[in-house]
């Protein structure tokens, strides 16, 4: 019943004091469950399949606080908002650099002329990842972070439902299918530690 709705979902994090909160959207592909309780049923699938893979990608600075997901486009709302609060570390055992550093993930939507672009912002930025000499991201964590969207962007099961992540235009309501995610070379600077948002899809 509720196959083709998205739901949007925020990752909630925080390193060395500043707020990082990285926005997803999913597409539902199956659901069988009550339809108020969707966004509680992606959350728990969130953390039953991707959790471990988020704190993968970030170092021991870095905490997962919370996610939180709710109706991004839904037929026939309203939904409950889902939440799970966490106190959870990256696991990556190196030293850090500043928070306001961040690696980025940009993802391409599936279009014939691709114009819609969504970023994901990895902070917890490990010291063995940027090169001295340049301060791009290395060849090796460049190819580490393309095993990591691998195994990050995937469809996955809750208990009621099926969802996949995919690239959402917020002004338009536009859902696109997620062609490919890609990890750029330069990292990002946050200039802000009010919380910000990142749009993944």
């Amino acid at each position: 019943m509720a196959a083709g709705d998205i739901l949007e979902m925020r990752v909630h994090g925080i390193c060395q004091t500043q707020n990082i909160v990285n926005l997803h959207h999913f597409e539902v592909t199956a659901y069988n469950g009550a339809k108020k309780n969707q966004a509680q049923d992606l959350v728990d699938a969130w953390f039953a399949n991707l959790r471990d893979v988020w704190l993968e990608a970030h170092s021991e600075d870095y905490k997962l606080m919370g996610v939180r997901a709710d109706a991004g486009k839904v037929d026939d709302p309203p939904l409950v908002p889902g939440y799970t609060a966490s106190d959870l570390a990256g696991t990556i055992e190196e030293a850090t650099y500043s928070s306001a550093i961040c690696r980025v993930i940009t993802l391409y939507a599936d279009e014939a002329q691709p114009t819609h672009r969504n970023r994901l912002m990895l902070s917890g930025t490990p010291s063995q990842a940027l090169a001295a000499a340049t301060g791009n991201v290395t060849a090796v964590h460049l190819n580490l972070l393309e095993q990591w969207c691998l195994d990050y962007f995937i469809e996955f099961q809750g208990i009621d439902g099926e969802y996949k992540q995919c690239c959402f235009s917020v002004n338009t309501k536009t859902k696109y299918d997620l062609l490919a995610s890609k990890p750029r070379s330069t990292p990002a600077l946050i200039r802000s530690r009010r919380p910000r948002e990142y749009s993944v899809g």
